[in-house]
């Protein structure tokens, strides 16, 4: 459910029943300014400065070949920008989904703790008091190595991940070999039917 749907649901229960501590805590900000996000976004951020100066090699390369080995030069480098590209991808979507997968084990221990029966994740179109951010907690946890994913989850994101660009790359290769359809001319225009009379002499 979604947490409008969620905070309009607890706001709709009757007065008695507000008995409920209501929380919310900043995903984005949970991903970003943690100490493994920082460490995973600087890590992309230089495996994607160094795909990126092989791309520009590769370009350059090609566009200073002979004419009879411009294509290929420029295919390979084609080739390369979509790999690098799907690897920058995929590392990309492993470091969210393990630090993620911290934070899902973190915030429901945070509300244990600190005694919230509800916790949302923001932003959202609604209005949260500041004291009910739980983001500095969540922060505070995942800087202190808490809800670290055991060897076997690990394994399995990991796994996961490698069946996930296995899968890409297989469908790059596929694209880059399957035939051109020809082109079919389209067919001559219809000319209209001319109707004609016998004429008086």
């Amino acid at each position: 459910m979604k947490p409008t749907l969620i905070l309009a649901a607890i706001l709709a229960l009757p007065v008695s029943a507000h008995a409920e501590r209501v929380g919310y805590y900043d995903l984005g900000r949970a991903m970003s300014d943690s100490a493994e996000g920082k460490r995973n976004a600087a890590d992309e951020a230089a495996d994607q400065a160094a795909k990126q100066a092989e791309i520009e090699k590769a370009k350059d390369s090609a566009a200073k070949a002979k004419p009879a080995e411009r294509q290929a030069a420029q295919d390979r480098a084609t080739q390369l920008f979509q790999r690098h590209l799907q690897a920058i991808q995929s590392d990309k979507q492993q470091h969210a989904a393990a630090l993620g997968a911290r934070i899902a084990r973190i915030v429901p221990a945070v509300a244990r703790a600190k005694h919230f029966d509800v916790i949302l994740a923001a932003p959202g179109p609604f209005y949260l008091a500041p004291a009910l951010d739980l983001t500095p907690e969540v922060l505070r946890r995942l800087d202190a190595g808490d809800g670290k994913l055991s060897a076997e989850d690990a394994e399995r994101v990991a796994r996961e991940n490698v069946e996930l660009r296995a899968e890409l790359e297989k469908a790059r290769a596929e694209k880059l070999t399957r035939p051109t359809p020809p082109t079919v001319p389209p067919p001559p225009p219809i000319q209209p039917a001319v109707a004609t009379r016998a004429g008086k002499k």
